[in-house]
């Protein structure tokens, strides 16, 4: 008899003479399949109503769960920073976490309306356990199979489904994950250490921003300015690469009989939360408000990403600084950030390539094409270079900044 197989990513084994059940194409890896073996899965297809209502219920939760864990994170470091601090530092991981969570949560929403017969699965056991060092680090984690199967099996728990039963299987941890920084060669280091001292003397400090390099030493000489830009300024090693199971027990939310899907964020937010914002928080902390003083932060929406920065930022606005950010795109701006009001609500002024959707007060308009300095410098040429990007087969984030919307 036939047993039903759920495949939960492309971590299983398929075994043809199971009944087959899939959780989403993010499960198909086998090429021996044909197209009517996976006539049991369950599609990712939605709708821009739908997508603009799971946008609005991340900010909200998002905003919900700012407030509870900066208070937690206040008492784990002994601090008493403000909500605005900690927005600058946690929101964009907790945007993060709501919106991998979400799509999660709804995947077996959906399997629990269209799959009502017993079922059993594998619950994967890795041969070492891996620790969540920094956001950038849990996004790679959030797009592998071993991430996910956990994820789910977790939802799957928390909701407490009756008709799946998952069976322990050991596996190899293998799966690649890529590095959040280059590798840091003599040349790099040399230039990280010139660029740390100039930082105590400039008074307007360049990010990770693309310019003429004869056009911004010029800018520099102008403003009496060292002529620096911050690549590898910031990088700092992680003292702790363990969670500290202790320490993280504070950040346990424990909630009652409500099962919904905020208590569930809040329930496992210990076991996702990375260690830059716990074990090394304090660590980082030290070693980059030593920088921090009150000048001009020029920067770009890549930082989003960037723990160290942006502990650096929340500790330069303490100082008195001001951001000024340039946003990324070429003109095509939605008015559905997927970063929210959060760059909005930390800059000063805003570069702008985009004359729609815009703060008129906060934005400085740009055109994005090639200023007149660099057209002189190229060459004609008939040659087109088209850029393909492959999407991830996990959902982490929720797109809506194409500017796709007003033209539908």
């Amino acid at each position: 008899m036939k047993k039903n197989f759920l495949v939960t990513t492309s971590l299983d084994q398929i075994n043809k003479k199971n009944n087959l059940y899939f959780l989403g194409y993010h499960c198909i890896s086998d090429k021996n399949l044909k197209k009517k073996d996976y006539k049991n899965i369950l599609s990712d297809k939605t709708n821009f109503k739908n997508i603009l209502k799971n946008y609005w219920l991340i900010n909200k939760v998002s905003n919900d769960l700012l407030k509870l864990v900066s208070n937690r994170l206040n008492a784990i470091h002994d601090n008493k920073f403000d909500n605005k601090y900690w927005r600058v530092i946690l929101f964009p991981w907790i945007c993060s976490y709501t919106t991998i969570c979400l799509n999660r949560w709804q995947t077996v929403e959906k399997f629990k309306k269209r799959f009502k017969k017993k079922y059993f699965s594998y619950r994967y056991i890795p041969d070492k356990e891996t620790f969540i060092t920094d956001h950038v680090d849990f996004i790679n984690k959030s797009k592998t199979d071993l991430f996910n199967n956990e994820l789910f099996i977790k939802i799957f728990e928390y909701q407490n489904l009756k008709n799946v039963l998952f069976l322990k299987k050991n596996i190899e941890n293998d799966e690649k994950i890529k590095k959040n920084l280059d590798n840091v060669n003599f040349k790099k280091s040399i230039s990280s250490i010139s660029n740390k001292i100039m930082l105590f003397f400039n008074r307007i400090y360049f990010d990770k921003i693309w310019f003429p390099k004869k056009d911004f030493i010029k800018i520099c000489i102008k403003n009496f300015q060292f002529p620096t830009k911050n690549i590898n300024t910031l990088y700092l090693h992680n003292k702790n690469k363990e969670y500290d199971f202790a320490q993280r027990e504070i950040l346990d939310f424990k909630i009652a009989d409500d099962k919904n899907f905020k208590n569930f964020l809040l329930e496992n937010i210990k076991n996702y939360i990375p260690l830059s914002y716990l074990e090394n928080f304090q660590s980082f902390r030290k070693q980059l408000k030593i920088y921090a003083k009150k000048r001009l932060i020029f920067s770009m929406s890549w930082f989003w990403w960037d723990d160290n920065f942006k502990i650096f930022l929340a500790e330069s606005f303490l100082k008195g600084s001001k951001l000024i950010n340039g946003l990324h795109g070429a003109g095509i701006h939605s008015k559905y950030s997927e970063n929210y009001s959060y760059f909005k609500d930390l800059s000063h002024k805003i570069f702008s390539w985009s004359k729609k959707n815009i703060d008129r007060k906060k934005s400085v308009y740009l055109s994005p094409t090639l200023p007149v300095i660099e057209k002189k410098r190229l060459k004609s040429s008939n040659k087109l270079l088209i850029n393909y990007y492959e999407p991830s087969k996990f959902l982490f984030k929720i797109t809506l900044d194409t500017g796709l919307e007003e033209m539908r």
